[in-house]
């Protein structure tokens, strides 16, 4: 053999090398496990055992202002984030989410309120639920186990009784008074649900009532309505659907179901599209306080004596005046309780239920009863004695995407034909619509399209008239 091999040799030396070098280096690649990209990593690994501890968590109530927490931690590397997530428990309610306030380090203690007065404002009984989300700067995180908090007064003793799906939170007093409550709310319960469509036998709803034993005691606990209503101590109690929860300063029968009927068409009428006038919502449980109207005729005497009755029209919310509210709330009970003692239940039940599928009020009267609002009040003012109030304006109606709507009975349409009461809130007004007359809408088309014509030739004079002259 020679000493030194041909070109042609060390070229297929030379190939075969290369070939050995990337079979090798397949080898190798498919020998490494895959760790995939490096953003997923973090996300794969697990935190190590005490990475991140949790040494205490704390709360404290500081009634009428705030709820405090505080979270303490330590770990082996720099904490660094603490991301805090609370809500109010119940229907319809949501999840905020912030950043504690802490200085990082291996050791910190992180720290959140929540406001409870006004613009914030959170009745009594409202429980809170309160978790963490931690993370340290080794790339470890954990997540707390929730933390629950019931907002109560910590001045008293609160005691809670429950029967069925009734449960009452009181303080100093007899729990054998409390027992007779329940026990009597309990046989009225089923008549309300009934006539409001709202049966919730075997799904777990649970009504809660926070009771004081004064108005002076409770006033630190409703929200403000103004100051006349504060002075007058106008208002007794306050009930929130969203909670399943109201707030009573006394625990007499009749106010307690007047609160609890509250909550019962709430949950019956559970729907975003709802709306639900107050004349109904109020005269619902001024009227079931006893469960007949005559208990509202020695109220309603004096205001039909001096024709005092408020138009229904005007009753879609309660007044702000004292004055008015003292005959509001009989006289929407009165009227609630003609509707359910002259046409029935059944037709009650279609009231609710029109309302519930996001109805107008007047169009959900219409469609359970077959007459206007305005015929039912002439009804009720008739058996009562009082004054027929002259019917409003016809309403005008307007055509929208191919639909026809109306301007709801005794409101005043954006381009009125006559002149009528002002226009309602918002909240009373079909969203998507609107109430312009055809023609004024026709004419701004026909004037836009002028005007669009005219600014087109302009521009085409303009810009043959420079090249003329170029």
């Amino acid at each position: 053999m020679p000493p030194f091999a041909s070109s042609g040799s060390r070229l297929r030396v030379r190939g075969i090398a290369l070939r050995v070098a990337a079979l090798a280096t397949i080898v190798c690649a498919l020998s490494v496990p895959d760790r995939g990209p490096a953003t997923a990593l973090a996300e794969v690994v697990e935190s190590p055992p005490g990475a991140i501890r949790v040494v205490a968590q704390d709360s404290s109530i500081r009634f009428g202002q705030g709820v405090d927490f505080s979270l303490s931690l330590e770990g082996d590397a720099d904490i660094t984030s603490i991301l805090t997530y609370f809500r109010p428990l119940g229907t319809r309610t949501i999840t905020t989410y912030g950043y504690a306030e802490f200085a990082p380090g291996r050791k910190v203690t992180a720290r959140l309120t929540i406001p409870t007065a006004a613009p914030t404002y959170y009745p009594p009984g409202v429980v809170f639920e309160v978790r963490y989300e931690v993370a340290d700067a080794a790339g470890n995180r954990i997540d707390t186990e929730p933390l629950t908090v019931e907002y109560l007064d910590p001045g008293f003793t609160w005691r809670r009784l429950s029967k069925g799906n009734l449960t009452a939170i009181y303080h100093d007093r007899q729990a054998s008074t409390i027992d007779d409550l329940l026990t009597e709310l309990s046989r009225r319960v089923p008549r309300i649900e009934s006539t409001v469509g709202a049966d919730t036998t075997g799904t777990g709803d649970e009504y809660r009532a926070v009771l004081f034993n004064s108005n002076a005691e409770a006033r630190r606990a409703f929200p403000f309505v103004s100051q006349a209503a504060t002075e007058g101590h106008v208002f007794a109690g306050f009930a929130y659907e969203q909670y399943g929860l109201f707030v009573l300063d006394h625990a007499a029968v009749p106010g307690v179901t007047h609160e609890l009927t509250h909550l019962i068409f709430g949950r019956a009428t559970n729907s975003p599209t709802a709306k639900r006038p107050a004349w109904l919502n109020e005269g619902l449980a001024v009227y079931f306080e006893t469960g007949t109207r005559s208990a509202t005729a020695a109220s309603l005497a004096g205001a039909i004596r001096n024709d005092r009755l408020l138009p229904l029209r005007a009753m879609n919310s309660i007044p702000g005046r004292p004055e008015k509210i003292d005959v509001f709330y009989p006289e929407a009970g009165n009227f609630v309780g003609y509707l359910i003692e002259r046409y029935g239940e059944e037709r009650m039940r279609s009231l609710v239920s029109a309302l519930r599928d996001g109805l107008l009020p007047t169009a959900a009267v219409t469609a359970a009863y077959g007459v206007s609002l305005e015929e039912l009040e002439a009804g009720w003012r008739r058996d009562v004695g009082a004054r027929i109030e002259a019917p409003p304006p016809a309403p005008t109606t307007s055509v929208t995407s191919g639909a026809t709507t109306s301007a709801p009975t005794g409101q005043s349409p954006a381009a009125p034909t006559a002149p009528g009461p002002s226009a309602p809130s918002a909240s009373t007004i079909p969203v998507g619509t609107t109430s312009q007359p055809t023609s004024f809408t026709i004419w701004w088309f026909v004037a836009g399209l002028v005007i669009t014509t005219a600014m087109s030739a302009a521009i085409y004079f303009v810009k043959r008239t420079r090249r003329g002259g170029s």
